[in-house]
């Protein structure tokens, strides 16, 4: 089975960009579901047209099909998860932001 194939990959964010941050930064929607947990840095997100301000101990949930387009500063870190869609009924279809505030809820995303 090739990585592409995979039913669940999590990679940094750098990885994710794979050196092209344009391919985040204009407007796109992805074949898969798409987990982004930021731990440092602040940015903006579009999700479907509606335009938010990031910062550290975000996530973002972008299920298959939602038009995004990401702009982290470079000094940002996240962590990415890429699944195939389906592969956990529980996570919701439509798109989540969510500030995590809780120190211990952040300490178990992050690991």
């Amino acid at each position: 089975m090739t990585e592409a194939e995979l039913p669940v990959q999590v990679m940094p964010l750098a990885q994710f960009i794979a050196g092209h941050p344009w391919r985040v930064g204009l407007m796109h929607d992805r074949n898969q579901d798409v987990l982004i947990w930021i731990t440092r840095g602040q940015g903006k997100i579009v999700v479907n047209g509606v335009r938010r301000g990031l910062g550290a101990h975000n996530a973002l949930l972008l299920p298959k099909g939602t038009l995004f387009a990401l702009d982290l500063g470079p000094q940002s870190l996240a962590q990415v998860l890429v699944a195939s869609p389906g592969t956990s009924a529980s996570l919701p279809r439509t798109p989540r932001h969510v500030r995590v505030r809780d120190v211990m809820a952040q300490a178990e995303l992050t690991g």
